[in-house]
């Protein structure tokens, strides 16, 4: 079976289509990494093209007031080809959409994302020991006694969950 070539903007909008059955997608987009450690600049920034592409094809389909797309790295390292190393360099980071105000200021580290995320879906958290919930699996353990959160529902249209605390 063949399979469908997209232009980058065709992409952004095809993933937006396909993320509508899910509350979270993560995309990974890792060819800038790797030419960047190859040092090979000029294809790194013709591949930030063709990432450019792709972002503004979901940025023209997706709902932003619904949405949260978060743009971030790991390390730098494309930004300085010379030498094939991770640098030191503060990683960019996009908040697009909703709430990207209220969580801009939030976003110091790689391990501040975890807590945005959870907020931004409602997910019930308790955050003291033994009741850690992750989002790496569905087998969380039950709420104790003492953890009542509202019986509200969460304010965005189509979302079910329990209200969190900061919606």
């Amino acid at each position: 079976e063949d399979v469908p070539i997209f232009t980058p903007q065709a992409a952004g909008a095809e993933l937006w289509r396909m993320a509508q059955p899910y509350d979270f997608l993560f995309f990974e987009h890792w060819m800038t990494d790797l030419m960047g450690h190859r040092r090979q600049l000029t294809d790194a920034v013709k591949m930030l093209g063709v990432f450019d592409g792709f972002l503004g094809g979901l940025l023209d389909v997706a709902d932003l007031e619904q949405t949260l797309i978060i743009v971030t790295s790991d390390h730098g390292n494309v930004e300085d080809c010379s030498h094939g190393k991770h640098t030191e360099n503060p990683a960019l980071t996009l908040l697009l959409g909703a709430r990207r105000q209220v969580y801009a200021n939030q976003v110091r580290a790689l391990t501040d994302f975890a807590p945005i995320i959870k907020d931004f879906l409602c997910i019930r958290t308790v955050d003291s020991p033994p009741y850690p919930y992750r989002l790496d699996t569905f087998q969380n353990p039950p709420l104790p006694p003492s953890a009542t959160l509202p019986e509200k529902h969460c304010p965005r249209p189509a979302c079910s969950r329990p209200r969190c605390a900061r919606h």
